[in-house]
């Protein structure tokens, strides 16, 4: 979604994160990647984002993770299941 939303638009999306507990971020090499850029396959342009510049993509990515970093922590899924569980009240 960060790729083809775009940096304009990361403000929106952090703010309509920006409330909740915990927030996960999965990113993939693919994400980065640009069909012209990269010189892939043309058949591959069935995947809308690699027609997005990997710059931009860097950009928004880099644009949401600084406005998350202002609300929240940066930890590992292993953690973030320990601190989440120990909100709920589940034994650790």
């Amino acid at each position: 979604m960060l790729n083809l939303i775009g940096p304009s638009r990361v403000p929106w999306l952090g703010s309509m994160v920006s409330h909740l507990p915990f927030v996960n971020l999965e990113l993939h090499g693919v994400d980065l990647l640009d069909i012209t850029e990269d010189e892939l396959d043309p058949d591959l342009g069935v995947q809308r984002d690699l027609f997005v510049p990997w710059e931009r993509k860097a950009q928004a990515a880099m644009a949401f993770i600084q406005r998350l970093m202002r609300t929240h922590q940066a930890m590992t899924l292993k953690d973030a299941a320990e601190t989440l569980g120990a909100m709920n009240g589940a034994p650790t």
